[in-house]
């Protein structure tokens, strides 16, 4: 299959919030709520730094609530609510010399 022909039905995919696809790094991933049968908040990511792993998590409706305030009060129009923080998973922050804080 032409790779265009698959990132057009990933796109589609994603209108059907089926994937996601992280700005960050250009890479698609599976929703984690894919067999849930209700609607879920806006997703937010944590993308390891070394791996590329990404978990997805849920955002409180008041936390997103106040951040499109932010952003109104900036004089700015959010686009795309999806927030994805570059962070170094459990495994390997073990493995890593760094010093987090």
């Amino acid at each position: 299959m032409p790779p265009l022909s698959v990132y057009r039905i990933l796109e589609f995919f994603g209108t059907l919030d089926l994937v996601h696809k992280l700005s960050s790094n250009n890479k698609f991933v599976t929703c984690s709520h894919i067999s849930c049968d209700h609607i879920h908040d806006d997703s937010q990511f944590l993308i390891c730094n070394n791996c590329a792993i990404a978990t997805e998590i849920s955002m409180s409706s008041k936390l997103m609530r106040d951040l499109k305030k932010l952003v109104r009060n900036a004089g700015f129009a959010l686009i795309n609510p999806q927030i994805e923080l570059q962070c170094l998973c459990d495994a390997c922050s073990a493995n890593s010399k760094i010093s987090l804080s």
